[in-house]
């Protein structure tokens, strides 16, 4: 959880958000793990500015990983 929450679920969250695409069940997952481990995961995990990706369409997202 520790890996899968900021690594994983955070920025699929916010790259589904990115999108349209609403992420209920994991924004719950990662509120609980936040809670439980008592770090802010969504603040504090891999978002997409770290990625250097925050600024990008879509298009331009597919383009750059492909």
């Amino acid at each position: 959880m520790t890996e899968d929450l900021p690594f994983l679920a955070v920025p699929a969250k916010q790259l589904a958000e990115k999108v349209g695409i609403k992420t209920p069940w994991l924004d719950l997952l990662i509120e609980l793990g936040s809670l439980v481990h008592g770090v802010d995961y969504l603040s504090d995990g891999y978002n997409l500015e770290l990625l250097g990706i925050n600024h990008m369409t879509l298009d331009e997202i597919k383009q750059y990983i492909s």
